[in-house]
């Protein structure tokens, strides 16, 4: 499994998104912006965590629930996501075009009260094999 780590995370270099009752932490440096999701264009034949693709400046981004891909969200089950969701816009090499979608997102430090959770992308998202993708942090000492 392929990992993309924070190396350097003082507080307040993670953003965390909900998803369910569940808060994932990514790292700052893979986001390239926070967005409010719409414009869903659905994906025919897609896993149940993929909830379309959307454009953002003339690039296709897959729509990733991520309560559902955490297994938050029974299969068929209707995830919490609504037309009021916002989505994490990833930003690396290693990824295709993916926007991480939840209800809300948010600055993590090392004082914040939820449990931050790492989480894994599948094979198909890595560009560069077919290891899983798995977002990690590394706390500040």
């Amino acid at each position: 499994m392929q990992q993309l780590v924070s190396t350097n995370a003082p507080p307040k270099l993670e953003l965390g998104i909900s998803a369910g009752s569940q808060v994932f932490a990514c790292p700052k440096e893979f986001i390239g912006a926070v967005i409010m999701v719409d414009a869903i264009q659905q994906v025919p034949a897609s896993p149940d965590y993929v909830l379309g693709a959307t454009p953002i400046d003339e690039q296709m981004y897959t729509l990733v629930d991520l309560e559902k891909l955490s297994g938050g969200a029974a299969k068929g089950a209707t995830s919490s996501t609504s037309d009021s969701s916002v989505g994490l816009v990833v930003s690396h090499p290693d990824c295709y075009p993916i926007i991480l979608v939840g209800q809300s997102a948010g600055s993590l430090d090392d004082n914040s009260t939820c449990i931050w959770k790492s989480f894994k992308l599948p094979a198909a998202f890595n560009k560069h094999g077919t290891e899983e993708l798995e977002f990690t942090f590394v706390k500040a000492n």
